[in-house]
């Protein structure tokens, strides 16, 4: 049938109309205005397509991670920043190396650190070889025994004793015609039992070799444990037992705290330091220090006879 020369077929309930067709109901042309319902997406169908795009994602990430990068290439990522250890460790501690005999050339190497003033370097009375002068524990070195310290450049540099008590296991040189950038003590109180904390010092130098290659500075966690009393004939005084196994050399050594001040000292190493070394003692096992308040006591001495020194020099 057709309407205005348009044909017309007819309505057939299991053939729904399209939308805007022409279809014959009971004899009368009429267009269909029902849209036929939409079927659904499958989104099955679509799975392997994102699987393969997320595939070749992977492999693209991962092949850009095992690619070498150029040398001079520029990173996005800014470097790390230093630790307060490493600076330490860079700039402010040094190799002490003691000569007690220089007709036979023995030496005995341990680790001391710049403190306050750029030309102060501290380190345990048990690297540098002391007698005892005074009741109180102050000493002087050894006769014929001579001290120096190996910068960062491996080169070697002059000290003279300030102070040093061998009862509490410190001595205080001033570094002649050279400077060190200082490190900051904190106060006794600031470091508690058991915190973990960062020791610097030299465990890779071997004990009396006297070797003159440039020195590799070292940053080993330490835990600062117990309180001890130690008297023996090393020394007398309250210690700080470390909860670690630390090389000779690392005695002497600052012990950083997270805020980058010096809590304390290693005087003693278990592994055997220079003091257990000279007396001819075996390795106790067991690594001592000394905290902050012996430090600031001590240099607060050093300050004293200084003052005396220069005014006996007349200055």
């Amino acid at each position: 049938m057709v309407r205005g020369q348009v044909e017309a077929r007819d309505y057939d309930p299991n053939d729904p109309p399209r939308f805007g067709e022409w279809v014959r109901v009971q004899g009368q042309a009429t267009r269909s205005r029902s849209r036929a319902p939409q079927q659904p997406h499958s989104l099955h169908r679509w799975l392997p397509v994102l699987g393969a795009a997320l595939l070749i994602l992977l492999i693209g990430l991962a092949l850009q991670q095992l690619a070498p990068k150029k040398r001079g290439a520029l990173s996005s990522e800014p470097p790390p920043a230093p630790s307060h250890a490493d600076r330490a460790a860079a700039e402010s501690t040094v190799l002490v190396r003691v000569t007690r005999d220089p007709s036979t050339g023995a030496t005995f190497e341990g680790t001391g650190f710049c403190l306050e003033d750029r030309s102060l370097i501290v380190t345990s009375g048990q690297v540098v070889p002391l007698r005892e002068m005074k009741p109180d524990g102050t000493a002087d070195l050894v006769p014929q025994s001579k001290v120096t310290v190996v910068l960062r450049s491996g080169e070697s540099a002059d000290v003279e004793l300030l102070y040093a008590n061998k009862r509490q296991e410190i001595a205080i040189f001033r570094l002649l015609n050279e400077t060190l950038k200082p490190l900051k003590i904190g106060e006794a109180g600031e470091v508690s039992n058991e915190e973990q904390c960062q020791a610097i010092g030299f465990p890779g130098v071997k004990a009396g070799t006297g070797s003159l290659d440039v020195p590799e500075r070292s940053i080993q966690p330490v835990v600062l444990g117990r309180r001890e009393h130690v008297q023996d004939q090393l020394g007398m005084g309250p210690r700080r037992r470390l909860e670690n196994t630390l090389e000779g050399v690392m005695a002497g050594g600052p012990i950083i705290n997270a805020s980058g001040r010096v809590v304390g000292m290693v005087t003693r190493a278990a592994a055997g330091h220079a003091g257990a070394q000279r007396e001819g003692l075996q390795a106790s096992g067991v690594s001592y220090a000394i905290t902050s308040g012996i430090i600031k006591t001590a240099m607060k001495k050093t300050r004293k006879e200084a003052r005396k020194q220069l005014r006996r020099a007349g200055v």
